[in-house]
């Protein structure tokens, strides 16, 4: 926020050199950021928004105490919060129309009394607090010139510390980091587009001037844009200038810039170039028409050119293409296409335009015009940027099409070359390659194909590399071999499954939940998986802990290694002293089925050990669990049965199942409905009683039964299996009763 505040926001000048914040819409963009994030902090970040500032945030404010209630002490005009820090002095004091705030909390709380008055607020404490970082952590972590001050360098202040602090400092400054870096984008987004916005204006008014002098001119008015901006601008005009030759030699000059890069894309819409290369396609020029395609198809990699595509009518256009003779000119109406649609005005364009039915034709050309060998052929071209381009391509119609098409990628020996590709390559090459042959993994003959070829090993060194794209593919990529048992002896002889498993400490959940899959078969199929597991120091308690994850697929990922981990029984009592069961309890409402399913059989596996089966209904987990048995999906309802099956040797657990309306039972040894208890006398104790010894002497009878049965019918026979389970339970509990009295 500091770094913002110094190097963006508009200040006037002042005597003093304090100056003030200017009324500009650049600085009420900034304030209207500061104070979404503020006024959010004490909801999304309750812990750090209770930690207490080095020094108040001190200003002049317009709020008197009048503007105060519930959890405010007020005498005539002065005001404390009843908050206070262990020291006894309050969090919140204002005095004589000065704020004194200690904590984002109070902060949180002021900005909601402020009302309309917020931004006014906002703006006097930035103004009197120019670094406010230096007040929330202390001097010492104030910008001094001439001193790096990224986030790592600040992390290793922090590092020098002791005591419970450290960790919410780091968090804060990661937090007011990543708002840093949110003012700066926002304000450097606000300067291009205003900068483009004048310019263009500029460029109306003088059409007559020598095109030469136009850039020296543009560049007097904002420094800021780049190079690559203003060559954009220079050649939109060949672009715009109606001679065929002329415009696409100007195509091939702009192939030339980076069109990744989102100041090359924004210049080409600024321009009104996109509005240029849209009608291209529609003319009979083939070579323009390919030459727009080409840079529509990298430049839809921004999401306001996505949808200013859509706008202006290209994907109609690019739709009518797909019925294009020229093969070349369909693949990349294809792939854009591809890229544009990937909202939802955007689909139904291409659905109304019949471009559904159009694209399947578009994948039987790549796979009868001999598309797929010169791609496979080209891999091992020593032109670097076709090496990456063809490994793209590959990848993307390996998804679509291997398994329909399985014989032909044998035929031109796809998985051969790409297994040659693992080494020695770009990263941007090795992350395709790595992509399809993850791809590939995912059929029984590849997996000993890559094996046969060598390709295990280069795959396990990729597990060393910091891109995190690469690594999510090498991941997948790992994880299909080690379905294979012969596989998984050499992964594991390589260390793979230690370096899969320091993955999950990577801080990018895309890479966490893409090793945690991948470790599920590693340990499924090793040798002696147990020990392997316990031979990772602090390997249990790092996946335990990542229960505590915000996002879906690390839960769900993490859950389906647990349950893999939780069949060896000291690794189980391992888990259970990390706590695995309150974080899995912790999970059991969810509504998304993928992590129903996987946590119910988290749950059935732990539930083997100690007194976890009771654990969990303490924990409130058997409720929601039964109500899992409203969901359509049947493994959802297969590990649910497993679960509570499991679950329902506790009688507790049992008698919450029969509240949820997992079995019905209308009486002692009647069941009312499916699978069991046929008996008439209600009223009978003695044949209650011989139900209640049978229950012993038929435990193993009956869960072998259950589990032959659950593996043919799945849910069907639950409410059976457990009846007599939950009619004991209760019959153990009235005669209890009976007894006390």
């Amino acid at each position: 926020m500091g770094v913002t505040l110094a190097r963006v926001a508009q200040w006037t000048a002042a005597g003093s050199g304090t100056g003030t914040l200017e009324s500009t819409p650049l600085n009420e963009s900034l304030l209207n950021q500061i104070i979404q994030f503020a006024e959010d902090f004490s909801t999304k970040h309750p812990q750090e928004a209770a930690y207490v500032f080095r020094e108040p945030l001190e200003w002049k404010t317009q709020l008197d105490s009048s503007a105060f209630g519930e959890g405010y002490e007020i005498n005539e005009a002065t005001v404390q919060s009843e908050a206070k820090h262990e020291d006894g002095q309050p969090l919140l004091i204002l005095s004589a129309s000065t704020l004194r705030v200690r904590s984002f909390d109070q902060l949180s709380r002021l900005l909601r009394i402020a009302v309309e008055k917020k931004l006014k607020e906002a703006q006097a404490c930035l103004e009197a607090n120019r670094d406010p970082i230096v007040k929330i952590l202390g001097p010492e972590y104030g910008a001094v010139e001439g001193e790096d001050m990224s986030i790592l360098h600040l992390f290793d202040k922090v590092k020098k510390e002791s005591g419970l602090e450290t960790e919410l400092k780091m968090k804060i400054i990661l937090l007011l980091h990543q708002l840093d870096l949110q003012l700066l984008n926002s304000s450097l987004k606000e300067i291009s587009h205003k900068a483009s916005s004048s310019l263009e204006d500029i460029g109306e008014s003088s059409s007559e001037t020598d095109e030469d002098e136009q850039p020296l001119r543009r560049q007097e008015g904002n420094t800021d844009l780049s190079a690559e901006y203003w060559g954009i601008q220079k050649l939109a005009k060949y672009v715009k200038g109606g001679d065929p030759t002329a415009t696409l030699i100007a195509l091939c000059s702009m192939r030339d810039f980076n069109l990744s890069q989102e100041t090359c894309q924004l210049a080409i819409k600024d321009t009104g170039c996109l509005e240029v290369l849209i009608n291209l396609l529609d003319t009979e020029e083939i070579k323009c028409q390919a030459g727009s395609l080409k840079i529509l198809k990298d430049i839809s990699q921004n999401v306001l050119i996505r949808h200013a595509i859509a706008d202006l009518g290209g994907l109609e256009i690019m739709v009518k293409i797909l019925d294009s003779p020229d093969t070349n000119l369909k693949c990349l109406a294809a792939e854009t296409i591809a890229n544009v649609a990937r909202f939802k005005r955007a689909r139904k364009t291409v659905r109304q335009h019949g471009g559904i039915k159009k694209l399947p034709s578009y994948r039987l050309a790549i796979r009868t015009e001999g598309m797929i060998e010169n791609l496979v052929k080209n891999l091992s071209s020593e032109h670097e940027e076709l090496q990456m381009h063809c490994a793209s391509a590959i990848f993307k119609v390996i998804v679509i099409i291997i398994r329909r098409s399985k014989p032909g990628f044998q035929e031109y020996k796809t998985v051969e070359t790409l297994v040659t590709l693992l080494t020695d390559q770009p990263e941007e090459v090795l992350i395709n390659v790595i992509g399809a042959l993850g791809e590939c993994c995912q059929e029984q003959e590849n997996r000993g194909t890559i094996r046969r070829c060598g390709g295990i090993a280069p795959m396990v060194k990729l597990l060393s590399s910091t891109n995190r794209a690469l690594l999510v593919n090498v991941n997948k990529a790992v994880g299909g071999c080690a379905v294979e048992p012969e596989n998984m002896l050499i992964i594991d002889s390589l260390d793979g499954v230690r370096l899969l498993w320091s993955l999950l400490k990577n801080p990018n959940p895309d890479v966490q939940a893409s090793a945690a899959w991948a470790l599920c078969p590693c340990v499924e199929n090793a040798k002696n998986s147990g020990e392997m597991v316990r031979s990772f120091v602090g390997g249990l308690e790092l996946i335990v802990n990542l229960l505590k994850s915000k996002d879906k697929e690390v839960l769900t990922s993490v859950c389906a290694a647990i349950a893999n981990i939780a069949k060896d029984e000291e690794n189980l009592a391992v888990m259970t002293d990390h706590g695995v069961v309150p974080l899995l309890s912790r999970l059991a409402n969810t509504n998304n089925n993928k992590l129903r399913r996987h946590l119910a059989e988290a749950i059935a596996h732990c539930c083997m050990w100690g007194r976890n089966r009771v654990a969990f209904g303490e924990a409130k987990a058997v409720a929601p669990l039964a109500r899992y048995l409203k969901s359509k999906d049947p493994l959802v309802h297969r590990a649910t049965a497993q679960a509570l099956y499991q679950l329902s040797e506790d009688p507790n657990n049992c008698v919450t199942m029969h509240e949820n309306g997992v079995v019905k039972i209308s009486g002692f040894g009647f069941v009312d409905g499916g699978g069991g208890g046929d008996d008439d006398d209600e009223d009978d104790d003695d044949d209650d009683d011989d139900d209640d010894d049978d229950d012993d002497d038929d435990d193993d009878d009956e869960e072998s039964f259950f589990t032959s049965f659950l593996c043919k019918e799945g849910l069907g026979s639950l409410n059976g299996l457990i009846t007599y389970r939950v009619e004991a339970s209760l019959y153990y509990e009235a005669n209890e009763t009976l007894s006390s009295l």
